[in-house]
């Protein structure tokens, strides 16, 4: 099936024809009504969708492999952490570490595992190491701030939000009231409650007997709040509160991605298909692996379309998630020797493409006749790619990593680098970079 004719497929508003009515996820594995896969797409179809003024939020990490988040704004999406905020200390960032000369070194004030709005900086550790990048930052009073910054450096102001925000609209009380209410039905082992998690004054995240009080909600509420201002502020106040788990802020970015497009008159509340996307970073990818988390998704979906609170819920909801972790082998400016073989990689594949489709023709126009020269051609560049991979396989594992510190000089990945992949599948990027799933 070609792209276009998945698209229609997947983001037509038409009647699937199901049995009933639930939320579905279109991954990588075509588990889903549609038998659409997000790996069968590329850039400009994303790029496509935002035109059209659907909805998508990015929720990536920014740290060792940062560079992987430049594609997110060319294709035209937001950017929204939950990771940096909502779980204990993220050690996919390490916001606490700083990378320079080749080396690791810890610069936090704490050595527990806190939230990044807690997380302060050493100012003396900073300055007596010398780190360039971070040395402006010295005097900050945590950490969360400069992160949020370094990510609004690189992919732009108008890019990047937080998490909380998405917490600011007026179904959301009512939201967790409904999955509290249900949540043995919901989570039916897979956790054992909404809220098991509390955050203490200092930052430090425990888990606990799952919370059956509404009470709960806005104490969660008031401190991200709280969260929000301390990374904006720069400030470090001691405020804790209860934390839910993450699959039911995945849910509530999704009917809040619908409710803003029948909100603009994007999407009706009377269709029978409602559509929302999240571009994924590469953890993200993880919960579209097995049953349990669909069902949990599909479940949760259905209490809250048959507790009558949310009426301009549609009968189905597809929720796409694109794998943005196939984009972590992206060069930075400053990684010249990686930045070379991927565009040569980039160069031959599209050679390639275009020899392969003259061979084609050839055959067809001429079936008795073997296009030899052209067959000796794609063999010369096969041998290259092979070199190339090779190149780029070595440059790949040499590299020594990107923190947010490098982001804070406005360190980016070559635009000519993205517009090149831009009309290239999420499959034919994983063929040509060995990005695993």
């Amino acid at each position: 099936m070609k792209t276009h004719e998945i698209l229609q497929k997947m983001w037509k508003q038409e009647n699937p024809s199901l049995s009933e009515s639930g939320f579905h996820i279109i991954g990588f594995d075509r588990l889903n009504p549609w038998g659409g896969s997000s790996y069968q797409l590329c850039g400009d179809d994303i790029s496509h969708l935002t035109s059209l003024g659907v909805s998508i939020l990015a929720t990536p990490h920014i740290g060792l492999h940062w560079p992987s988040n430049n594609m997110y704004p060319h294709m035209g999406v937001t950017i929204c952490d939950y990771m940096g905020n909502q779980s204990v200390r993220d050690t996919a960032d390490e916001p606490e570490t700083i990378f320079e000369g080749g080396s690791k070194h810890y610069c936090a004030i704490q050595h527990d595992a806190v939230l990044s709005p807690y997380l302060q900086l050493s100012s003396e550790k900073v300055l007596s190491n010398g780190f360039i990048s971070a040395r402006q930052f010295a005097q900050c009073s945590n950490l969360g701030h400069v992160h949020h910054i370094a990510k609004k450096k690189a992919l732009g102001y108008q890019n990047v939000i937080l998490d909380a925000d998405l917490l600011d609209f007026p179904f959301v009380r009512d939201f967790f009231k409904i999955i509290i209410t249900n949540q043995e039905y919901i989570l039916q082992g897979y956790e054992t409650g909404i809220f098991n998690r509390i955050v203490s004054p200092m930052g430090c995240v425990t888990k606990i007997s799952p919370a059956t009080s509404f009470d709960v909600i806005d104490s969660f509420l008031e401190m991200k709040k709280s969260h929000k201002y301390m990374i904006e502020k720069d400030v470090v106040l001691e405020i804790g509160g209860y934390l839910p788990i993450k699959e039911s802020l995945i849910m509530l970015d999704a009917i809040t991605c619908y409710w803003q497009q029948v909100q603009r008159g994007i999407a009706e509340p009377s269709v029978l298909v409602g559509d929302t996307f999240t571009v994924s970073g590469i953890d993200m990818i993880h919960y579209l692996k097995g049953k349990p988390i669909r069902n949990v998704f599909s479940r949760m979906f259905e209490v809250l379309q048959n507790s009558g609170t949310f009426p301009w819920l549609p009968k189905h909801l597809r929720h796409t998630i694109v794998p943005g972790g196939l984009f972590r082998f992206l060069p930075s400016c400053a990684e010249r020797e990686l930045r070379n073989s991927v565009r040569s990689l980039l160069d031959i594949s599209t050679e390639k493409g275009f020899l392969n489709t003259r061979i084609a023709e050839s055959k067809n126009r001429y079936p008795t006749i073997f296009p030899q020269g052209l067959i000796h051609q794609n063999k010369i560049l096969s041998q290259k790619m092979v070199s190339v991979r090779t190149e780029y396989v070595s440059e790949l594992e040499s590299r020594r990593g990107f923190s947010q510190y490098d982001l804070l000089n406005g360190e980016r990945v070559p635009a000519d680098l993205l517009t090149k992949l831009m009309p290239m599948s999420f499959e034919k990027i994983q063929q040509l970079f060995h990005v695993h799933k």
